[in-house]
């Protein structure tokens, strides 16, 4: 009985300890919204590609946006 409640009580000693940080803390002084590489716009919808015809052991996977620059690109 004594030491499953020790063991919740060192653990919940850890969690208060390593869990509460401050907005000071937390802030590291970057600005987001100046920042050129940061984008708050997401991807556009994803393009339709026709799957090429089906080869024995290999496997069709779609293309993606990616980001470059201030812009994305679509890599096939």
């Amino acid at each position: 009985m004594t030491r499953p409640l020790i063991l919740a009580l060192a653990t919940l000693a850890a969690g208060s300890a390593f869990g509460f940080v401050s907005p000071v803390q937390a802030y590291d002084g970057h600005r987001y919204d100046r920042d050129p590489g940061y984008r708050r716009d997401a991807p556009p919808p994803p393009r339709h590609e026709a799957p090429p015809a089906a080869r024995r052991g290999q496997v069709w996977v779609p293309g993606y946006w990616r980001a470059a620059g201030p812009r994305y690109v679509w890599q096939p």
